[in-house]
């Protein structure tokens, strides 16, 4: 320690010190301090879930979902391929299945998921989104690929989808999540950049699965 400190400290009469920003004992949780605690209120404000926080905006929570996905996939697909003996193997193989691993997975977290609540309509046509979040500001549509038969058809179900939510303007951000058999040779890296896309009010996300 410095002995050579001054002991005294002069001050200008002429100057108003303002009390400075250091922490003046604002209750708080552990250790974040009021910084975060206001952008967690404003993150509250726009409604979106802080039990658990996945993000701050629908885009970040929709990408947050599409990881999420990818861990459901790789899940699934390990205990389906166990030599133990199981007493559900949760196999991809519909629609339907990828659907209810999906719900199991997200609602337990986010019990506002809705699975098919959301009602949307346009032009005398009525189309019930798969799921939805955040009242339907995030609308997510679950497709499976098993042959080449299904595959043709969904690439026009996705074109479909995709010019009816655009006239939905409550849906900030639609996500095509699509599992696909290996032999039905999706190209996945093309599906997703193809029926992807971006405007200032509305984002599409879509991303294929391979499994089995």
């Amino acid at each position: 320690m410095a002995t050579d400190a001054p002991l005294q400290q002069e001050f200008r009469s002429d100057v108003a010190y303002l009390p400075s920003g250091l922490d003046g004992g604002y209750p708080r949780i552990g250790q974040w301090g009021s910084a975060v605690e206001d952008y967690f209120k404003e993150v509250e404000a726009a409604r979106l879930p802080l039990k658990p926080f996945i993000g701050d905006t629908s885009l970040a929570i929709a990408n947050f979902l599409v990881e999420l996905t990818a861990a459901v996939v790789s899940t699934s697909e390990h205990m389906a391929a166990r030599k133990t003996r199981a007493s559900w193997r949760p196999a991809l193989k519909s629609e339907y299945d990828s659907q209810d691993a999906f719900y199991l997975a997200v609602k337990p977290w986010l019990p506002d998921l809705a699975r098919e609540e959301t009602l949307l309509l346009f032009d005398g046509q009525e189309k019930r989104a798969d799921f939805s979040l955040l009242g339907a500001r995030v609308a997510i549509e679950m497709k499976h690929v098993s042959d080449g038969n299904t595959k043709a058809s969904i690439v026009k179900t996705l074109d479909g989808l995709a010019r009816f939510y655009t006239m939905n303007p409550r849906v900030e951000v639609l996500l095509f999540l699509i599992t696909a058999s290996k032999a039905a040779d999706v190209d996945a890296a093309r599906w997703a950049r193809e029926f992807s896309s971006s405007t200032p009010s509305q984002t599409i996300l879509t991303r294929v699965f391979v499994v089995g």
